[in-house]
C-alpha cells in the first residue's frame, strides 16, 4: 500500500510542479470481486503543494534547528494552495 501512496504523491507533485505536498492525507478505497480479490484500488491524496523559492546554506546560528530536519534541509518562502489528486489502479 505504501508504494501506491508514494506513486500517487509523486504523480500529484509532478502534475503540480511542486517540491512537496504539505499536510498530505490519503484516502484509500477498493473494490473486491466475489472471491475477495482486490480488482480496483483508488488512492486519493489531498494537501497543499509547496514550492521552494530560495535555498541557502545553514549557518552556525541555524545549528539548533538542524535536529528537526532529518535530511538536513532548510526551507524558506513556501507558497501553498489547496489541491486534490487521484490515482486509480485496476487489476484484472
Amino acid at each position: 500500500m505504501d508504494n501506491y501512496q508514494s506513486i500517487t504523491l509523486a504523480k500529484a507533485k509532478a502534475k503540480l510542479k511542486a517540491d512537496a505536498l504539505v499536510g498530505a492525507m490519503f484516502e484509500v478505497d477498493y473494490e473486491a470481486d466475489s472471491k475477495g480479490n482486490y480488482v480496483m484500488l483508488k488512492i486519493t491524496v489531498t494537501g497543499y503543494p509547496a514550492v521552494y523559492n530560495t535555498f541557502r546554506n545553514a549557518t552556525e546560528q541555524d545549528a539548533w534547528m538542524m535536529k528537526f530536519y532529518p535530511y538536513n534541509m532548510i526551507e524558506q518562502d513556501v507558497q501553498c494552495a489547496p489541491i486534490e489528486a487521484t490515482t486509480k489502479n485496476t487489476r484484472k
